[in-house]
């Protein structure tokens, strides 16, 4: 009976820490709609998880600068990305920065689709 409680234990601490893990590490985007629009300007906007500094934006966007430039609210965590270049390896790159930002998913329309699969379909 005790190994019973001390295993549901775990499985119900493990599945919380795997919510809020979620919650820190994945942006959003406002739509599917937005994105197509992205694609054709070159201006994207996301809202990156709240533990996002404006160290960690201004740090990891300098490695970046020749590719697109990043602005970043502080208050509402919005990060704008301009490509300098609208390319799809430009385009592509950006994940490397979303990465570097602690980034892992993307909310597209309430779905969370891993970073890699919707660098592939969005990107």
């Amino acid at each position: 009976m005790r190994k019973l409680g001390f295993t549901l234990l775990a499985v119900i601490g493990f599945t919380g820490m795997s919510f809020a893990q979620g919650l820190t590490n994945t942006a959003q985007v406002v739509a599917e709609s937005a994105l197509m629009l992205s694609k054709e300007t070159g201006e994207y906007s996301f809202v990156f998880p709240e533990n996002t500094t404006l160290e960690m934006v201004i740090k990891n966007a300098k490695n970046y600068k020749d590719m697109f430039s990043v602005e970043f609210n502080e208050t509402t965590h919005e990060v704008k990305m301009s490509l300098v270049e609208n390319t799809p390896m430009n385009r592509k790159i950006m994940t490397r920065m979303m990465i570097s930002c602690g980034v892992q998913y993307v909310r597209v329309n309430g779905k969370d689709i891993e970073l890699r699969a919707f660098s592939q379909a969005y990107l």
